[in-house]
């Protein structure tokens, strides 16, 4: 598996304020994704997506529909402080947290690959998620 590349943040669309929808004492309730780019994320080899207000998974058994909700699964995982550990094969609740369940087939199957990037100062070392 490789984590998600990309994911593009915007706000919503001025239509959801008609609908009531946006919420003024919270406007991170205003943004959505909008754009999402994974990687080699379980059976998802190269998915690039634009997303609306709506959206609509449609598709054969096993083409991938499941991972997919997977791949959002763990980024709202990592997004809620979680490590990639516990993104992916969740967490007991503790005394400040809910219990967090992971996504379908946790990291038994996760491989981890170094990728070199130059930078004008040094080198430094990326972790991503490879399919095993």
């Amino acid at each position: 598996m490789e984590m998600l590349e990309e994911a593009t943040l915007t706000p919503a669309h001025p239509a959801a304020k008609a609908v009531g929808r946006a919420n003024e004492q919270h406007p991170e309730a205003e943004a959505m994704i909008s754009e999402l780019k994974i990687r080699n994320f379980k059976s998802l080899e190269s998915v690039d997506l634009k997303l609306g207000h709506f959206n609509l998974l449609v598709g054969a058994n096993a083409s991938g529909k499941s991972n997919f909700l997977d791949a959002l699964r763990f980024l709202q995982g990592v997004g809620n402080g979680f490590n990639i550990d516990e993104a992916l094969d969740g967490r007991l609740p503790s005394g400040t947290s809910l219990r967090w369940p992971g996504i379908r087939g946790g990291s038994k199957f996760a491989a981890f690959r170094k990728q070199r990037r130059l930078s004008s100062a040094s080198h430094s070392t990326t972790k991503n998620f490879v399919k095993s």
